[in-house]
Formats: structure tokens, C-alpha cells, sequence
């Protein structure tokens, strides 16, 4: 069995996007991070219905802007993480794991992720970017 391949870059609106690769990619990932179904379905921001029938295959050629905003987020992050900590198996219980850094106030990454908006996965994203840059500020 092969390892999923995640992308380099997120997506963007000024490409094509294949609907059912990205959510490939973004349940293989969630998968890694080991969340329930309903943390994925939070973090994607589908209600139930759609979540089920994306999860089950059922996709329309084109997802939404804000999901695909959302995904970009994930993958960004994923991506991250995976270059800031060894091996695999930590990276992926990073996740979870209690954080001081400034957009955690001590929860974990994903608490951060999965509440509201997507300002939050954003705030993770860049955290984590500057993290990888080396700016600690």
C-alpha cells in the first residue's frame, strides 16, 4: 500500500481544482490526524448531509470557495507540521497536544482549528509558517 500523496501547493482559484482528489487529500489527512468524524466535518465546514455525501463519493465538479479555502488551510498546515517535527507519528499527535504558543492559549492546535471560522485555521496556518521561517515574533 502506498503512502497518499498530499500536493505541494494548495489550491487557488485561478486553476482547475479536481473536487474529489482534494477531498482525497483532505480525508487522507484527517485520517492521519486520527479525528472523528464529526471534528472533519467541522473542520471542512459542510453540514451533515453534504459531509456524508462527500465522505461517501458524491461530489460535484466544483467545492465551494470557502471550502477549498478551508482544505488549503489543512494541507498548509499539514504540510508544516510534517517539516517541523519527527518523526511522522509526532507530527501527527501534534495536533492534539496542549500548545502555549499565541494562537493557542494553551489548547491544542486543533481546538484552535476547529472553532468558528476560518480565520482561526488561518491564524494556526501562519503560526505554524512562521514557525518554519524562523520568525518567533
Amino acid at each position: 500500500m502506498t503512502a497518499p500523496q498530499y500536493p505541494s501547493t494548495p489550491p487557488d482559484s485561478h486553476r482547475p481544482v479536481d473536487a474529489s482528489e482534494t477531498l482525497r487529500v483532505f480525508f487522507a489527512i484527517c485520517r492521519a490526524w486520527n479525528l472523528s468524524e464529526i471534528q472533519t466535518q467541522t473542520l471542512l465546514g459542510a453540514d451533515r448531509d453534504t459531509y456524508l455525501q462527500w465522505k461517501g463519493g458524491e461530489v460535484k465538479p466544483h467545492l465551494p470557495m470557502q471550502t477549498l479555502e478551508r482544505i488549503s488551510y489543512v494541507v498548509r498546515i499539514f504540510e508544516a507540521i510534517r517539516s517541523l517535527i519527527q518523526p511522522v507519528t509526532a507530527a501527527n499527535a501534534w495536533v492534539h497536544a496542549a500548545n502555549a504558543g499565541s494562537p493557542f492559549c494553551g489548547g491544542s492546535a486543533l481546538e484552535t482549528m476547529l472553532s468558528a471560522d476560518t480565520e482561526n485555521l488561518r491564524q494556526v496556518c501562519l503560526y505554524l509558517e512562521s514557525q518554519m521561517s524562523g520568525d518567533f515574533s
